[in-house]
């Protein structure tokens, strides 16, 4: 969990670096890096719900997970644009790599983000029971001819000469 959080804190430099005006490399480098540690951070994530998360109840935590993670966009996306003619684009970006440093560094607050490990308190899933042996299917259908039909098929004429 410390992981996601740490991973959490560092996309706030990508509205920082564009805030600080670094080369435009530095930029889509920074970019590229935060990307694939966010990348990282969604398959730590991902596992350790399916880890500490009833399998009944995943589904239904996972899809609040995904709505409370996804509601923040359009909320930011309406304050961005408000805040920035307001104060200037340099400001709001920095303002907002502070927002998400300072959320990232709140959630280190609780003692289980700080010490849970992956390895510990997985959820246990009861064994699957064993597949039986399928009985063979026995046709009760006389077999058909080749000129023959079945009921309730479409009658096809052949293509003439």
């Amino acid at each position: 969990m410390l992981l996601t959080v740490t991973i959490g804190g560092i996309t706030a430099l990508t509205p920082l670096s564009l805030a600080m005006l670094w080369p435009l490399p530095l930029i889509c480098l920074t970019s590229f890096g935060v990307g694939a540690a966010t990348e990282i951070m969604m398959v730590v994530w991902t596992v350790a719900m399916a880890r500490k998360i009833r399998p009944d109840a995943l589904a239904r935590v996972s899809g609040y997970d995904a709505l409370g993670s996804m509601m923040a966009t359009p909320a930011g996306a309406l304050v961005a644009g408000p805040a920035a003619t307001a104060i200037g684009v340099r400001k709001t970006q920095l303002g907002a790599a502070a927002l998400i440093a300072t959320v990232s560094a709140l959630a280190l607050i609780p003692r289980d983000i700080r010490g849970t490990r992956a390895t510990e308190g997985a959820v246990e899933v009861p064994a699957a029971e064993p597949a039986r042996a399928a009985e063979p299917v026995r046709d009760t259908e006389p077999a058909l001819g080749s000129d023959q039909v079945p009921v309730g098929e479409p009658v096809l004429a052949a293509p003439g000469p």
